[in-house]
């Protein structure tokens, strides 16, 4: 995450991975793009749409859940959300 973060210098990210009817998301956000907003703030984004567990704050977040077939609606809004926060 922090390499990505490193490289892209303005980013939000949204990373997650599916092993059976498991689901793993981890968010990372640069403090510029999205003012007031947090890594935490974003996975909570996610978690209600796919997850029940979420921990992290500032610059770093992660969740798991078990819904991974409900993926792709966050994935999708993640953009939207971090738009109305620029």
């Amino acid at each position: 995450m922090d390499q990505f973060k490193a490289r892209l210098k303005s980013v939000a990210i949204v990373l997650a991975t599916v092993d059976g009817d498991k689901l793993q998301s981890a968010t990372g956000i640069t403090a510029d793009p999205v003012a007031g907003a947090t890594a935490g703030d974003m996975v909570n984004f996610v978690v209600q749409q796919v997850a029940q567990q979420v921990g992290g704050e500032g610059d770093l977040a992660m969740a798991d859940g078990n819904r991974p077939q409900d993926l792709a609606v966050p994935h999708e809004s993640v953009a939207e959300w971090v738009g109305k926060r620029a």
